[in-house]
């Protein structure tokens, strides 16, 4: 830490896959991170699980038990990334991710250019809105094919809260072993597998044909 900050380098604290834990566990994480030198915590959504209430509550709590700033990353499985993203910042959260047109992986994550016109309607955001659309309009153009959509699949990653980036595997074996895909994105949720462990969904799959 201390040899970024020679590099004026900002030193953030990242929550993965927050919702796998509770919020007594998420501020303890966070007064560690900031006890080693963190200047913020960013609460990542990883699984796109959150709702805007399920936001307000870790963001408030976190920022009422630290001294630096407190940040969200949202995914879009659930078609709320914005409404998230807009909560965290009515809670106080002050470093807010987003990528235009929402692009990321699976159903993607907040819409930048969105955060920034719902911020401007709020009121909690003062930003000139003609050079987000310009960068959106860009993307839209040159990446067609890689725009991010919310498909059946997104929506029961984040029901689970299981990283969406398991789907082609998920969709893979649930079809060649005939099992629905909506048990087993629930048992790789009950199992609380992370990302990295996606040659794991088979072997799982394989568990429940022997239920």
């Amino acid at each position: 830490i201390e040899f970024l900050r020679n590099k004026n380098v900002i030193v953030h604290g990242v929550l993965m896959m927050s919702h796998m834990n509770d919020i007594p566990g998420l501020i303890s994480q966070s007064k560690l991170m900031q006890s080693f030198g963190a200047e913020g915590i960013i609460l990542m959504d990883s699984a796109g699980y959150f709702v805007p209430n399920d936001v307000r509550e870790r963001v408030d709590a976190i920022k009422n038990a630290l001294e630096i700033e407190v940040g969200f990353h949202a995914h879009n499985n659930l078609g709320v990334a914005v409404s998230n993203a807009g909560q965290a910042i009515q809670s106080g959260a002050s470093i807010i991710d987003g990528a235009s047109m929402g692009l990321g992986a699976g159903a993607g994550n907040a819409q930048l250019e969105n955060i920034v016109s719902t911020g401007i309607r709020n009121k909690t955001i003062d930003l000139d809105i003609s050079k987000f659309l310009e960068m959106s309009q860009k993307v839209e153009s040159d990446y067609p094919d890689k725009l991010p959509l919310i498909t059946s699949s997104s929506i029961q990653s984040g029901m689970a809260g299981v990283f969406s980036g398991y789907a082609p595997q998920v969709k893979s074996v649930s079809e060649e072993l005939g099992i629905d895909s909506q048990y087993l994105w629930e048992e790789i949720s009950k199992r609380k597998l992370v990302a990295g462990q996606e040659s794991m969904v088979r072997e799982i799959a394989q568990d429940l044909m022997n239920l």
